[in-house]
């Protein structure tokens, strides 16, 4: 039976396993890896170096490939046939480094590169996602409200609802725990069981354009606000001949780009940026909170320092894409009645 260098958890992140180094009883082994221990996905034959082991690098490509559209999934290791660590490892996706074992870390944080607090206002909408290995009570948001009456600050616990084992996206926006009655929401806190991530409420932040939703580090949707200026410009490639006596333009190519500032971040959202710069799928974010047109980051600037005072201004640049780049936004008036009633008074 093989002996095992590099430690298989039953939990583990893609990236713990970019090297995966083992120790067969001869000169030579076969390695294979399933899925959830029945179909195999990958099987290849090692031989052992000079201090008899043998080390197989990329196994977390392998995975990464496999888990394509999703954040985790169950598989086997086999030496020679024989299942070499636990029988199933649950391995999260994770296309960065983590300072911990995913083990301690999916505990106690959720599955987002920002784990400070975060400045929203209402109206944005703001996810969270946490893995749990053997499901937990309900969720809750701790809410705090300035009272004018009586120039207090008051607090409210909202329940959102408990998890089964596995993956759970909470849909933690502002708008779901505004309370005029208590008052002005000034900030909350999400809490899943010993996770946290805290929220400052603010009432005059700019709007956002874009607004991205992408799946981030783990592999699961996060969104962020670009507030700070957004720049247009279209490049033109013309093809041109003369035709029937006229010198005119055949086919012409456009391509439309824009830059977007994110504005003044704090430090806490610099991450959550630079995991956008990285992440292979960025969408626009609708109205309604879901993934509207893909597009493609073709540059990013995410240069910042860690300066007291700093206040990190990343820019992005990015085009729809579909073929056309280009999009032509509808603007209708705003209805004084809802859709159930006809257009007469409209």
């Amino acid at each position: 039976m093989a002996t095992l260098i590099t430690a298989l958890n039953t939990l583990m992140f893609t990236s713990e396993l970019a090297r995966l180094a083992f120790k067969p009883e001869g000169e030579s082994c076969v390695f294979s890896i399933s899925v959830g221990g029945y179909h195999r996905l990958f099987e290849n034959t090692y031989y052992t170096g000079g201090d008899g082991t043998v080390t197989v690098y990329d196994v977390d490509k392998i995975l990464e490939d496999d888990l394509a559209g999703s954040c985790y999934g169950s598989y086997a290791f086999y030496a020679d046939g024989a299942r070499i660590g636990p029988e199933l490892v649950t391995v999260i996706r994770c296309d960065a480094r983590v300072s911990e074992p995913a083990e301690s870390f999916v505990t106690d944080f959720f599955l987002t590169a920002g784990i400070g607090e975060r400045d929203t206002t209402p109206g944005r909408r703001e996810t969270l996602s946490f893995y749990s290995p053997a499901g937990e009570e309900a969720a809750e948001v701790h809410a705090e409200y300035y009272n004018f009456a009586d120039r207090a600050v008051r607090s409210r616990v909202f329940a959102l609802g408990s998890s089964d084992p596995g993956l759970m996206t909470l849909d933690v926006s502002p708008s779901r725990f505004v309370d005029e009655a208590t008052g002005l929401l000034i900030g909350y806190t999400v809490k899943a069981s010993k996770r946290k991530v805290k929220y400052r409420v603010h009432r005059s932040l700019p709007e956002a354009d874009p607004v991205m939703i992408f799946r981030n580090v783990f592999g699961v949707w996060e969104t962020l606000h670009l507030v700070g200026t957004k720049e247009t410009s279209g490049t033109y490639t013309r093809e041109s001949a003369n035709i029937a006596g006229e010198y005119r333009n055949y086919n012409i190519e456009e391509v439309v780009s824009h830059k977007a500032l994110t504005g003044p971040l704090r430090q806490a959202m610099v991450p959550v940026a630079m995991d956008m710069a990285r992440s292979k799928d960025v969408f626009l974010l609708r109205a309604d909170g879901s993934a509207g047109e893909r597009v493609t980051v073709t540059a990013c600037e995410t240069k910042h320092t860690n300066e007291d005072n700093a206040m990190p201004n990343l820019s992005f640049t990015y085009r729809l894409a579909s073929t056309p780049s280009s999009m032509i936004e509808t603007i209708r008036p705003p209805r004084i009645f809802d859709q159930s009633f006809d257009n007469t008074y409209e």
